[in-house]
């Protein structure tokens, strides 16, 4: 019995490294190139990458539109279909991509950058509906090199030929698009090996709205941080602010990073669903949500200290970014107890009063000019989504 709990938990910890690792290395990446601590590379191209990354995360989740949790779903229950991301692109993804290119031109007047947008978010789209078919199979094998070969084999290409030669921001996406193609071409392999039916399912995408509002909800500050001279020209920012304030957005990110990853673990024991459930939840688990605060203020000063660009991170910036934080979980929490219980119309409702009623505050911050007022967009959004399950008085059901 003794040998058996130790080869399970060897397994577990197995898988465990090969599905957070190239997620690991993507927000190590991310960190050290918003930073400033890479002094081979001009600080206008590395907010220039950051912002073009930024178009591509937030294309993705737009393209994809839910597709892919659909496609989880449906293969966790039945192994013996597959389906192939070309049907999806040719239905609806396609339009989909090409609309997002359109406005990325509309945005930065660049047709360039709007079809190097445009082929990565085509390979990355096809690529990320096999990477979840290949998890739902528990390949995760093949799902830890379709990860790798995207941005953490960019970031290490990119830190080993910036040594050699100079980039610029074009250099950069051809990069990125190499790393693309290849990953595509691998992960096409390993789906034309699936020994399975083609499917055709029916998609609701009501869940991919969810994915949509769950998106502007998290990083609603990094969507406007991503219009770049727009940002700077509508909310008074310089370059530099502007690479500090990504800088602090990746501290959440790897924290959610770790939440999402670790949710099997206590997700079905802490889901809230009412008012009930909250104050319970604050009461049974006191203690470990205090330790939780304070190992993320200590984390997060530490991580500070690794900036090394021209401005100082003030007070009022460095606490919008740790309530954020903090709130991640509460946030997690109430969403898988929506999902958990079907409720997707009403999850999706209180994701748009939250934007909703965040976005009349942030106006209300600039008619008033407080210069800093979007740091708190995404924190007051949060809030908001988790204060309205107050009113939730009897379980959903």
């Amino acid at each position: 019995m003794k040998f058996l709990q130790i080869n399970l938990l060897k397994e577990f910890l197995t898988q465990s490294l090969k599905l957070l690792s190239s997620g690991l290395i993507t927000s190590i990446g991310f960190v050290v190139l918003s930073s400033g601590r890479l002094e081979f590379v001009n600080s206008d191209i590395v907010l220039e990458i950051l912002i073009f990354t930024q178009y591509l995360m937030i294309g993705l989740t737009v393209c994809k539109f839910g597709v892919d949790n659909l496609l989880y779903v449906n293969f966790l229950v039945d192994e013996t279909k597959k389906y192939s991301p070309f049907n999806y692109i040719k239905k609806n993804g396609l339009y989909l991509i090409l609309i997002f290119s359109l406005i990325i031109y509309f945005i930065e007047k660049d047709l360039v950058n709007s079809i190097l947008v445009f082929l990565c978010l085509l390979l990355d789209v096809m690529s990320i509906l096999i990477i979840v078919q290949l998890g739902a199979r528990k390949f995760f094998g093949q799902v830890f090199i379709g990860n790798f070969l995207s941005y953490p084999l960019f970031f290490v290409s990119f830190l080993i030929l910036g040594f050699f030669f100079n980039f610029n921001k074009i250099a950069f996406v051809l990069l990125f698009l190499s790393c693309a193609t290849l990953r595509f071409l691998v992960v096409g392999k390993f789906y034309r090996d699936i020994n399975a039916v083609e499917m055709n399912p029916k998609f609701e995408f009501k869940l991919g709205f969810q994915q949509l509002l769950n998106y502007v909800l998290f990083k609603s500050d990094q969507i406007l941080f991503s219009l770049g001279t727009l940002s700077m020209i509508w909310f008074g920012y310089n370059k530099n602010e502007l690479q500090k304030y990504m800088f602090l957005s990746r501290f959440p990110e790897l924290i959610s990073g770790v939440l999402v990853s670790l949710v099997f673990l206590y997700g079905s024991k802490m889901t809230i669903t009412n008012k009930n459930d909250f104050v319970e939840l604050i009461k049974k688990y006191k203690l470990s949500l205090i330790g939780y605060i304070f190992l993320l203020l200590f984390f997060f000063l530490a991580y500070t200290l690794f900036w090394k660009g021209d401005s100082f991170i003030s007070i009022g910036e460095f606490l919008p970014y740790l309530l954020i934080s903090i709130l991640i979980f509460f946030v997690n929490m109430v969403t898988l107890g929506f999902l958990k219980h079907e409720k997707i119309n009403k999850l999706n409702f209180n994701l748009s009063i939250s934007i909703f009623l965040a976005v009349l505050f942030q106006f209300f911050l600039l008619f008033i000019s407080v210069k800093s007022s979007l740091l708190w967009i995404t924190p007051m959004q949060m809030i908001i989504f988790v204060f309205l399950i107050l009113f939730e008085k009897n379980e959903i059901n």
